[in-house]
């Protein structure tokens, strides 16, 4: 009984779109989009942070003379307009679906009654800490797109700078030792294996090596792409539901 040639090649299809699903993670637009998403988190990150705080500190400092009040309520404001703008990036940038809760501006039962409402509304404290701790997010994502971009650059520039004397370097300067130990008992006697691997200075000066090390370099730069692309997904799903639950002036 013949298998039809369908079964056969189905196992294979799904090997490759396997491998396609790795491998070409940087041939796909959306990884770029989820890397600029993550690279503006620590600039907005530092903007809303020093923005908000120190028109918070100004407006609570100079509530005692009644002037600073006018200061928080623009302040609250001022947070429910950038709250709008976020899922504007997550929808350009992550393709997220990301809604905050419309608040437009509307005087229409006196400035007191918006500012009570504005006061009062649980949503606009949901988007000052969420802007607030991007500066933290920004933080974390700045540091791994940094990490990652300065290794794969390095390893990838091997085969091209390896025989420039003092513009490349790529070398272990610390001694490591391993001495892994097998032991064999049996009653009266016992067997111990425990070769000892020492790695000392390995510089890259052929061009042999600098094609191993450039190789390494694209096996790092798959692995970091799938690392960043799944951290945009994370920051993705997390903003989702944090702004669902977030004023904004719904522009």
């Amino acid at each position: 009984m013949s298998v039809p040639s369908e079964t056969r090649a189905a196992p294979a299809e799904r090997l490759i779109d396997a491998l396609r699903a790795v491998v070409g993670v940087p041939f796909r637009p959306r990884t770029y989009g989820n890397l600029a998403y993550l690279a503006l988190q620590f600039p907005l990150g530092v903007a809303y942070f020093t923005t908000l705080i120190t028109l918070l500190a100004l407006g609570v400092g100079l509530s005692v003379v009644l002037v600073g009040v006018p200061l928080v309520l623009g302040t609250l404001v001022l947070v429910t307009g950038l709250v709008s703008v976020e899922p504007v990036l997550a929808d350009r940038l992550l393709s997220v679906d990301v809604h905050a809760r419309p608040a437009p501006v509307d005087v229409d039962d006196g400035v007191v009654a918006y500012a009570r409402g504005l006061v009062l509304d649980p949503g606009s404290y949901v988007g000052l800490a969420f802007l607030l701790t991007k500066l933290f997010v920004g933080i974390v994502t700045f540091t791994l797109l940094t990490f990652f971009t300065s290794l794969t650059a390095a390893l990838l520039a091997a085969p091209f700078l390896y025989d420039h004397p003092g513009s490349y370097r790529f070398f272990y300067d610390t001694t490591l030792t391993f001495a892994p130990e097998i032991r064999f008992v049996q009653d009266l006697w016992s067997v111990t294996f425990a070769p000892v691997v020492t790695l000392s200075q390995w510089n890259v000066d052929t061009l042999g090596e600098a094609l191993v090390v450039a190789a390494f370099g694209l096996v790092v730069l798959v692995v970091s792409l799938h690392v960043l692309n799944a951290l945009a997904r994370g920051l993705g799903v997390v903003t989702a539901w944090v702004l669902g639950r977030a004023r904004s002036l719904g522009v």
